[in-house]
């Protein structure tokens, strides 16, 4: 029998409709999984029970007069700790912003609420969503469902861990670099970044504003594809569970470091899978990939330090409230020259002529979302590739930063396991304003490979 945990957000609304099922019993049951797992994983960092609880029973009275408020009517989510939910503390998951209580809620948090959604509370964020562990030296750290001593990446991390665990069946994150799609493919869940623009960022911490994308979290991409038609003018699309007619574009050039020999053996398979559902798939070149990472880190990190600089010339006794590796982000970035960011700009715009290039008369481009294993948190910033130490970032951020740097849609699920039980995910990639085909191509490959549970209880 399923868990009323287990359920998707679809699931859980027929449910309701059936009458089998109230909004008190789905928030009663998310309640149940945090409380038993929340301590142990670090997913939430704010929890508003009370709250919750007392608009599951308004959804419910709501229900039995037959008034739906929208499509995640009585739906239970969780929220990034990047935006603003009125009235609740919000840090953006550093000491800066302790104390900070926004009077209102983020745009995307007001949209999902206004369709029926329940908001559970805050997820853990990296430290202004500016780097990929979700880790933080004092408070603490989100865990990899499937090896709690292992990450569960970033910085999106306590919405990824949320919902791989059934404590809510969706969530909203935050795309600069990769920061929804690594953490749900470590986690073995879905992750939506849209087309860049597509989702209005107010109320939500910046870190670059020309990458910054807003998307959402769950088990299965139908879900994730209706929060984001609630957030967004992008459509759910018509699904199809084959991909006849379909060109998908394999570009081993874009897996410059690495891939793991595990996480080869899975991209393969999923090569297969893809086939297997009707695709055309076409391995294509792709000149330059390795330039990629170093030309988003001058513009990330640019864009990033005159935000901070903004905040620090109001408040410049706050520095000490950054923690050792925020002040060292802001050292790294405070040596960008202008000209420099100059010059990276014109780049990004060329690296964008070649994706289009690389996209041509296809539909979607395939990639994994990571090289190797998430790192341990113990020594988060050290990934191993083949047994041997790596930088972290310089084994992931290289498959997921070209995505931000275009502006171009992409979702990541799931494709299998590596040699440690824990989940490897890959990437479907269309051109901006294609985010249908994506999703399309991401739903039946969903489909085609079940993803399972991790085993904590």
């Amino acid at each position: 029998m399923t868990e009323i945990w287990e359920m998707s957000a679809a699931e859980l609304l027929r449910g309701y409709l059936d009458g089998g099922l109230s909004p008190v019993d789905a928030v009663d049951a998310c309640f149940g999984r945090i409380e038993s797992l929340n301590d142990r994983l670090g997913a939430f960092t704010v929890v508003t029970a009370e709250r919750a609880r007392a608009e599951a029973l308004e959804r419910t009275t709501e229900l039995a007069a037959g008034d739906l408020r929208g499509p995640l009517h009585g739906i239970p989510i969780a929220v990034k700790e990047l935006f603003d939910l009125a009235g609740v503390e919000t840090t953006y998951g550093s000491d800066v912003f302790c104390g900070h209580i926004p009077e209102r809620d983020a745009f995307a948090v007001a949209a999902l609420r206004k369709a029926g959604a329940i908001v559970l509370g805050l997820t853990r964020t990296h430290e202004f969503a500016w780097g990929i562990t979700t880790v933080h030296e004092t408070r603490g750290a989100a865990r990899n469902p499937y090896a709690t001593d292992r990450i569960a990446g970033g910085s999106s991390g306590g919405s990824a861990v949320a919902v791989a665990t059934g404590m809510a069946p969706l969530a909203l994150g935050s795309d600069t670099g990769g920061s929804i799609r690594i953490p749900a493919a470590l986690c073995g869940i879905t992750g939506i970044k849209p087309s860049f623009g597509s989702i209005d960022t107010s109320g939500v911490c910046p870190l670059a504003p020309t990458l910054d994308h807003i998307g959402t979290l769950a088990r299965t991409v139908e879900d994730a594809a209706e929060a984001l038609s609630l957030i967004s003018d992008i459509r759910v699309p018509q699904w199809r569970d084959d991909l006849l007619d379909v060109t998908v574009v394999c570009a081993p050039d874009l897996h410059v470091v690495g891939p793991q020999s595990d996480h080869l053996t899975v991209f393969g398979d999923a090569l297969a899978v893809i086939e297997d559902l009707g695709a055309t798939l076409e391995e294509r070149g792709y000149s330059g990939a390795e330039t990629i990472y170093s030309v988003y880190s001058t513009l990330q990190g640019h864009e990033a330090y005159e935000a901070h600089t903004d905040l620090l010339g109001t408040f410049p006794n706050r520095i000490a409230d950054y923690s050792t590796a925020a002040r060292g982000n802001l050292e790294i970035a405070s040596e960008i020259s202008d000209a420099d960011f100059i010059e990276a700009v014109a780049e990004r715009l060329r690296i964008r002529e070649r994706f289009h290039a690389l996209l041509r008369d296809a539909d979607v481009l395939v990639t994994l979302v990571a090289g190797g294993p998430p790192s341990t948190v113990a020594r988060p910033d050290t990934g191993t590739l083949e047994g041997a130490d790596i930088s972290f970032r310089n084994l992931v951020l290289p498959y997921t930063v070209p995505q931000d740097m275009t502006g171009f849609p992409a979702v990541a699920v799931r494709a299998g396991t590596d040699d440690l039980g824990i989940p490897v995910g890959i990437q479907f990639t269309a051109l901006q304003g294609r985010d249908d085909l994506a999703m399309i191509a991401a739903r039946a490959f969903q489909r085609a490979v079940p993803s399972g549970w991790p085993s904590i209880h």
